[in-house]
């Protein structure tokens, strides 16, 4: 998805992607997700998108969020990340997830 919203919106940087596949130990994937947020959180916050809610990667991030600067919606399609790549040079963390 990203892949395809980049060649809309142009190349992304300060962006990183998980994918979790049938097969995958899912114990790992969520330590590198609960790595990944303490490692990327800054001052202004850390917007995290997730697919569906309820599912691994978002139980992940849940775990993850014990920082108030960490938004986290999930649902994330196409549209959504478009909007948010968009957004993200012009606008404060803030004025992005109230968008």
């Amino acid at each position: 998805m990203l892949e395809a919203s980049e060649f809309i919106a142009g190349k992304q940087e300060g962006i990183k992607t998980f994918s979790l596949y049938l097969g995958n130990d899912i114990e790992k994937s969520t330590q590198e997700v609960y790595q990944n947020i303490e490692k990327e959180l800054t001052n202004e916050g850390l917007l995290v998108l997730t697919d569906a809610h309820s599912d691994n990667p978002f139980n992940a991030v849940v775990g993850a969020m014990t920082d108030d600067k960490i938004r986290h919606f999930a649902g994330m399609n196409m549209p959504m990340l478009l909007i948010v790549l968009c957004q993200r040079p012009h606008m404060s963390l803030d004025k992005v997830c109230e968008s």
